[in-house]
């Protein structure tokens, strides 16, 4: 149970930075979130998977130990009503104690469960936003060489006049043949 409540308590924190920090970092930060949420998740799958099976252990071990108590008592007061019903009404209320247990770590379980989908859909909101990221400084890589090769080209017509006046009458003479 601990190691659960620190895996949701260390979750919510990384979510939080990833918020916080995710908002204006390079896209490997955002890769690496996504990475560390990852694991973040597997290592809470596993913490939740554990929690039930040592749930269902404990359970089959409370029920049998619920079972065995009754079949005393019944064995002992075999002769007295009154007993009995008053032991198996014990009984029956032992039994809605352990299936409201039951039904409560299942909500705790499901909790866990959509906990761990919403990390994961975080860590691919920021791999998706890594990767549109990366677009874009391609997309403004390519902008700002092309922006600077025309700007080049205006220096250098600048500078030579006479030879862009050349390379103009050759790429006319060119267009008419």
């Amino acid at each position: 149970m601990r190691l659960l409540k620190n895996c949701l308590r260390s979750g919510g924190i990384l979510a939080a930075m990833a918020a916080f920090c995710g908002c204006a970092s390079a896209p490997h930060v955002q890769l690496s979130a996504a990475d560390s949420m990852d694991l973040l998740a597997t290592s809470l799958a596993t913490a939740i998977d554990e929690y039930r099976h040592d749930l269902e252990q404990l359970d089959d071990q409370r029920r049998k130990a619920v079972v065995d108590a009754f079949v005393i008592r019944v064995r002992n007061n075999a002769q007295d009503e009154d007993a009995l019903a008053a032991h198996t009404a014990a009984f029956n209320i032992a039994l809605d104690r352990m299936e409201a247990d039951r039904r409560a770590a299942s909500d705790r379980r499901q909790a866990a469960v959509e906990n761990l989908e919403t990390l994961q859909e975080i860590a691919d909101g920021l791999r998706r936003l890594a990767i549109e990221s990366m677009s874009l400084d391609n997309d403004a890589r390519r902008f700002l060489e092309s922006a600077l090769i025309q700007v080049r080209h205006a220096e250098q017509s600048e500078a030579s006049p006479g030879q862009d006046a050349r390379r103009r009458d050759r790429d006319s003479s060119l267009r008419s043949e």
